[in-house]
């Protein structure tokens, strides 16, 4: 039976072009022809529907359900701002599907992928699933018949300006204000619910990140009423020369949107994160999340412009082809900051100082207050801001004095030649007992000696580390524990010695045996 009715469907198909003329038959030798075929004889100037609707199936038997079908298919086309690029059609009669290996065409594999082309006993037309999916197609581009409302439309509305008629630009503003009044119902909502929602209160954010949160929102449902539009545009029956450029300029602030909404949930990260890495003792987490944030951001932003140029029609491969070539042009050119970046990474892996650290270098000292991609940051004790790029940093010496857990006292007490011994000894001994006993000196190493007798001075040896963090508190029990020394030495009456020399004075004696004494100076 069905070969039964494939027979006779053909023979139909067959007796049509005999109708239409033996020459017809070139109207449908290619993918090309099949579509310069069915536009060109629906538009205004050139209204031909009985040989539009030779392009549909010849498995649809009836002239008039063609002809029906073939108007619909144009005016979903149009509705969807959807235009054949006739350039990139086949025009060969023989074209095979690269993928499949068939005689088939699709125009719109991504917008509409149940729009196709075939090759049908010689001849080229719609397919066959195309030619009966148009009415539904149709029902879902032109929702509650629409169609049929447009055409009971009073004349006064059907005017054009700009090729645009009244009563579409009056739908238009219809459509912008109801996605409007949605957009403030949406974000209010959702922005309430978020607020409310026992996981954002876990996640104990700062008050002043609440704007970030709101603009989330907002630019989420603003990709959202983008889309509603779009949905809503087929229904203005829009010339296809204007709904192609509407829908090109739809899809770009979609693009944009979406692109700000990354941006924001960054931002939101970012703030949550960096509550946790305040809380840990390592900094390196505080040194990497800036540089991690911007390169999300820089990532999110580049394929969104490489999305945006897809979509108005650039040659993406070719573009991105193109710029590897001078990329790789320009990292040549740019060894210094590529040698700078690579420096970077080897500092965060590495991990040689964190920000706040005090360190010192061969050619400068001060404060780590940022690692960027290029250079890091440092505060000297002036005040001034010393930026050293991260090629130089990563080779060369890094003393970290920020990473010292104690710190060194080491001093020489010199105490004068006449001081007692016994008073010495027990100056020795109570100081000794003093950084003992001292809970802010570390007990691992606790060195008081007489170490030397020096030429103008008998010297006393001390050695001691101070459990502290910052330079300040280092001063503060360094002087705490010189002044208890001084005390220590006025209670016991010993003497510090003073850099001293002896100069001897020789005379000419007066007297054969006389004899010539030093002064001491």
């Amino acid at each position: 039976m069905r070969r039964l009715a494939s027979f006779f469907s053909v023979l139909i198909f067959l007796s049509v072009n005999v109708a239409f003329g033996q020459s017809d038959s070139l109207l449908l030798q290619s993918p090309f022809h099949v579509f310069d075929t069915h536009i060109s004889n629906l538009n205004s100037g050139n209204y031909h529907p009985e040989i539009a609707a030779r392009t549909i199936h010849p498995s649809i038997l009836s002239p008039e359900i063609r002809m029906k079908k073939a108007e619909r298919l144009k005016k979903i086309l149009d509705a969807k701002g959807l235009a054949f690029d006739m350039a990139k059609v086949p025009k060969k009669g023989n074209y095979k599907d690269s993928l499949s290996g068939n005689e088939i065409y699709s125009p719109f594999p991504n917008q509409l992928p149940q729009v196709y082309v075939e090759k049908t006993n010689g001849f080229w037309t719609y397919s066959e699933v195309t030619s009966k999916a148009v009415d539904q197609m149709y029902e879902d581009v032109f929702p509650f018949q629409l169609g049929k409302l447009v055409d009971q439309l009073p004349q006064s509305v059907q005017q054009e300006f700009f090729g645009i008629k009244t009563w579409q630009y009056l739908g238009f503003l219809i459509i912008i204000g109801l996605a409007y009044l949605l957009y403030l119902l949406l974000n209010t909502v959702i922005d309430r619910w978020i607020l409310g929602a026992k996981w954002y209160k876990e996640m104990n954010l700062e008050a002043s990140s609440r704007p970030m949160l709101h603009k989330f929102v907002g630019y989420g449902v603003a990709y959202v009423m983008i889309h509603l539009i779009q949905l809503l545009m087929p229904s203005l029956l829009l010339d296809i020369s204007i709904s192609k450029v509407l829908y090109l300029l739809l899809d770009i602030l979609q693009s944009i949107f979406i692109m700000m909404c990354l941006f924001k949930l960054v931002n939101l990260m970012h703030t949550y994160l960096s509550g946790i890495t305040a809380k840990t003792e390592s900094k390196l987490d505080d040194q990497l999340l800036p540089i991690l944030v911007k390169v999300v951001k820089i990532i999110i932003g580049v394929v969104t412009v490489i999305h945006i140029m897809a979509i108005s029609g650039v040659n993406v491969t070719a573009l991105i082809a193109g710029v590897s070539i001078g990329g790789l042009a320009l990292a040549l050119a740019a060894q210094d900051t590529v040698k700078n970046f690579l420096g970077s990474i080897m500092i965060f892996f590495d991990k040689p100082f964190q920000i706040g650290d005090y360190i010192q270098t061969p050619d400068t000292e001060g404060v780590v207050e940022e690692v960027g991609f290029r250079s890091t940051r440092l505060r000297k004790t002036d005040t001034s801001l010393v930026s050293i790029p991260n090629g130089n940093l990563s080779n060369v010496t890094i003393t970290n004095l920020g990473a010292r857990k104690l710190r060194l006292l080491e001093s020489n007490l010199s105490m004068r030649y006449d001081t007692n011994a016994s008073n010495m000894q027990n100056f020795i001994s109570q100081v000794r007992s003093y950084v003992e006993n001292n809970e802010k000196i570390d007990v691992n190493q606790r060195l008081v000696y007489f170490r030397n007798m020096s030429a103008s001075s008998l010297d006393i040896f001390i050695r001691v580390y101070i459990a502290v963090n910052d330079i300040q508190e280092e001063l503060k029990i360094r002087e705490e524990i010189f002044f208890e020394i001084k005390k220590i030495a006025e209670n016991n009456h010993v003497d510090f010695a003073f850099p001293s020399t002896s100069l001897y004075i020789e005379q000419n004696p007066s007297k054969p045996g006389d004899k010539t004494f030093p002064k001491k100076e």
